[in-house]
C-alpha cells in the first residue's frame, strides 16, 4: 500500500492501513468541490461519470471536514488547495445492509435499460474518506471515455440520477453535530 507523501496533509485524512468503512449512516454528510456558480447544484451540468465526495463520517467517528475535500491528492500537481467552495450533501437514506445503491430504468426501442448508482468508500492514501458514486448502465461502469456510448443515449436516466444527487445537497450551512 503507498503511503501519504504530500507534508500538507494533515496526518488524520492519511490511510495508514485504516480499514474501508463499507456502511453508511443516514444523515452522513458527503463533501464535493465545485465552482462557486455551480454552488446550488454542481450535478446540474456535469458529465455523470464516476462522482469523488470524501465523506464525513458520523457522530464518533468523524473522517474529515468539509474544507478537507479542498486539499490536492496529486502529486503531479503544484498547488495545495484546490480554489473552490464545498458543497455539501447529507445521505437521506439507505438500503438494508447501510449501502446506498439506487436502480433506475428507460425503455428505449422496446428495451428495458437498468441503470444503478452506489456508493463506495475508496480511501485514497493520501485522503481517507475518499468515495466515489459508481454509475453502472448494465453491466458497464460509466466512466468519462464511454459516456457518450453509455449514458449520454439515455435522458430519463441521467435526469434521475441528477435529480437523486440534487435532492440531498444541503442548501444551508450545516456542521456534523446538527440534527439530520
Amino acid at each position: 500500500m503507498q503511503e501519504c507523501s504530500l507534508p500538507y496533509i494533515p496526518v488524520r485524512l492519511h490511510q495508514q492501513n485504516k480499514l474501508n468503512i463499507n456502511q453508511f449512516e443516514v444523515g452522513e454528510f458527503l463533501y464535493r468541490r465545485c465552482n462557486e456558480l455551480e454552488l446550488e447544484n454542481p450535478f446540474a451540468t456535469i458529465t455523470l461519470t464516476e462522482l469523488s465526495h470524501n465523506r464525513g463520517g458520523f457522530n464518533e467517528n468523524i473522517l474529515c471536514n468539509p474544507e478537507d475535500v479542498l486539499f490536492s491528492i496529486r502529486e503531479e500537481e503544484e498547488f495545495e488547495k484546490y480554489d473552490k467552495v464545498v458543497c455539501s450533501l447529507r445521505i437521506r437514506d439507505l438500503n438494508k445492509d447501510n449501502g446506498y445503491k439506487k436502480e433506475y430504468n428507460e425503455v428505449k426501442n422496446n428495451q428495458t435499460i437498468s441503470c444503478t448508482i452506489e456508493l463506495f468508500h475508496e480511501p485514497e492514501p493520501c485522503m481517507y474518506p475518499h468515495c466515489v458514486f459508481r454509475i453502472k448502465l448494465g453491466d458497464v461502469i460509466v466512466i468519462f471515455d464511454n459516456n457518450k456510448q453509455t449514458l449520454k443515449n439515455y435522458n430519463i436516466i441521467r435526469n434521475s440520477l441528477r435529480e437523486e444527487l440534487a435532492s440531498m445537497i444541503v442548501k444551508r450551512q450545516v456542521s456534523q453535530n446538527d440534527n439530520p
